[in-house]
């Protein structure tokens, strides 16, 4: 039996959105059935919940580092090892992830483990990995996997030249360290070696795309031909400084166009932080809790479009987003509200699978929604397995040594 150490910064039961745990759950659960003992390490956080995944859980080695427990030593101790790996900055997170590289240390030398996969972001949590390659060198197989950009990415760029410097350095090396650099879309791996450069760096690179699961299958639900269009989201929605997930030009387009009130309804799901985006006067969208992912599967299955919303056009040319993968899986067309530039629109696109409105502005918005229609029979010819992360994550076993 093969031995991994899956690490990721957030992860349940603390952790109330899906979306930024749900690659390593379900790699983990991939594993487990492809005959690996899964040793995972995250950060113990504040809300609990399993999101509908405590069987798997139970088949996990589970181990948390609260960043309650991290002080000085750690801070001083994590940013000497950056030190030494030529990293001349501090870093004010050195301190939790130095305190996790400890209790990753000790996991790996008490179980023998020798294959170490980091899936990020929070991208910060890839310096656990630069600590444990400083002290174990070839000992391990380091993964490092990327579901976003690092400092390639607008959204992560330093602006200040000193500052943008370091930080870059500082992705590089890491970078340079691993055995392996796992991407979920084409033009991440494009950013990286255009801005770094990096030597031999595209022969250790691999593209393992998002999925949807393997065990979805539901049944064809009927829908309300004559009603109102229903439109669901699932996931993390806000409208906070520098969110991509804002909703502004959809509710402004709403308010100006009352008609669209009566034309379609928007069923949002999750945890949804509305501050600075007012909801009055707005009767067709509805803000609903959290739920499981078989529960989402199955609400999922009775929408008319399912939603994807992208709203910064400088974070969203390499984006696919998990979402996508899931809204396939249930054979639901699927609503790109995003800018044009996006990774998905080339996916629906090819596929013809949905429809795309450009985000950017009140107009683009309303202009769009006014012209939609349902869709009906985009996915008789198309075999959507080529989505499922059973296919994606096999390609994971050729990079681990003890699958060998």
């Amino acid at each position: 039996m093969g031995k991994v150490l899956l690490i990721a910064n957030n992860f349940m039961p603390y952790e109330a959105s899906l979306g930024s745990c749900i690659r390593a759950i379900t790699l983990a659960d991939f594993l487990t059935r492809n005959d690996f003992e899964v040793t995972l390490l995250s950060q113990k956080g504040k809300k609990e919940t399993d999101l509908g995944y405590q069987e798997v859980l139970d088949k996990i080695d589970l181990h948390y580092v609260s960043a309650e427990e991290a002080n000085l030593a750690d801070w001083f101790l994590g940013n000497l090892r950056l030190f030494t790996c030529g990293v001349i900055i501090p870093e004010t997170r050195a301190m939790i992830y130095y305190r996790m590289f400890r209790k990753a240390l000790e996991l790996i030398e008490t179980k023998g483990i020798a294959d170490v996969i980091i899936t990020t972001p929070t991208h910060h949590a890839q310096l656990i990995g630069l600590f444990l390659k400083q002290r174990l060198k070839d000992k391990i197989n380091l993964i490092v996997d990327y579901r976003d950009s690092w400092f390639t990415n607008n959204f992560y760029r330093k602006k200040g030249v000193v500052s943008r410097f370091f930080s870059e350095q500082k992705e590089k090396t890491i970078l340079n360290e691993c055995d392996y650099f796992t991407y979920i879309s084409e033009p991440m791996l494009a950013q990286i070696l255009s801005q770094y450069g990096l030597k031999n760096f595209k022969e250790k690179s691999r593209l393992i795309m998002n999925g949807y699961n393997k065990e979805v299958d539901l049944s064809s639900v009927s829908k309300n031909e004559s009603g109102p269009i229903k439109i669901g989201y699932f996931g993390l929605l806000t409208d906070a400084k520098n969110s991509f997930r804002n909703i502004e030009t959809l509710v402004s387009a709403l308010k100006e166009a009352p008609e669209l009130q009566d034309k379609m309804e928007f069923y949002f799901y999750g945890d949804v932080r509305l501050v600075n985006t007012s909801l009055d006067g707005i009767k067709n969208i509805h803000i609903k809790n959290s739920v499981s992912h078989d529960e989402a599967l199955n609400l999922m299955s009775t929408m008319d479009y399912l939603l994807i919303i992208h709203s910064n056009p400088l974070t969203s040319e390499e984006v696919i987003t998990g979402k996508f993968f899931e809204y396939v899986s249930v054979k639901v067309p699927i609503l790109n509200l995003t800018p044009p530039v996006m990774e998905a629109n080339k996916l629906v696109r090819q596929y013809d699978i949905g429809q795309i409105i450009d985000i950017s502005t009140t107009k683009s918005v309303k202009t769009g929604l006014k012209k939609m229609s349902r869709m009906s029979g985009c996915y008789d010819d198309l075999d959507v397995t080529i989505f499922s992360r059973e296919h994606q994550y096999k390609l994971f076993l050729d990079c681990l040594t003890s699958n060998d």
